[in-house]
């Protein structure tokens, strides 16, 4: 039986690929850099939020917030952050985009002062939620949350997993929403 032949075919360099790309906005909070490295919607700490090089921002658990500049948002889309809760207060999270008088709403908070997380989205002044396990959050441990929606499917991770999805969600209304 004949040999069989070798041919080397040359080994492609691999390329840079900008990840950034991809994105439509992009915040290093971790680094206390509040210009949008991607998209524009740059931030401004407010009522006693501070940020820690190297940690990120740091809220009061009173009123401190960090306000985005206003975008327009909804429509299929993904968030995604690295966060620590440090106590279990009043539907405390890291994300609420919404209009005045709070009908329009892009939310993931801890629902009540539970453990569990939600992620929310409020059309017309009804929502549509997708909730972790009970057992969610672990205070004082920094985790990767994700949620996404596209269409009528909703999903939310954690640290890479699916805690919690739905078949039964909607997109946000795409509109410029003022207050973050």
């Amino acid at each position: 039986s004949p040999m069989p032949t070798v041919s080397v075919a040359p080994t492609l360099v691999p390329t840079h690929y900008d990840h950034t790309r991809a994105l439509d906005r992009e915040l290093c909070f971790d680094q206390c850099v509040m210009q949008d490295n991607v998209g524009g919607m740059d931030a401004t700490l407010v009522n006693g939020a501070t940020c820690v090089a190297g940690e990120g921002v740091v809220f009061d658990g009173v009123d401190g917030y960090v306000d985005l500049v206003d975008q327009l948002l909804g429509g299929p889309m993904t968030i995604a952050f690295y966060v620590r809760w440090d106590a279990l207060n009043l539907r405390s999270g890291p994300c609420d985009f919404f209009q005045e008088g709070g009908s329009q709403n892009i939310m993931i908070y801890n629902q009540d002062t539970s453990a569990t997380i939600v992620f929310d989205i409020y059309n017309a002044n009804q929502n549509k939620v997708t909730s972790s396990s009970d057992d969610a959050i672990v205070i004082g441990a920094w985790m990767h949350l994700v949620g996404t929606v596209q269409g009528e499917s909703m999903k939310l991770y954690k640290d890479g997993f699916v805690v919690s999805s739905t078949d039964d969600g909607w997109e946000a209304n795409l509109m410029t929403r003022a207050e973050h």
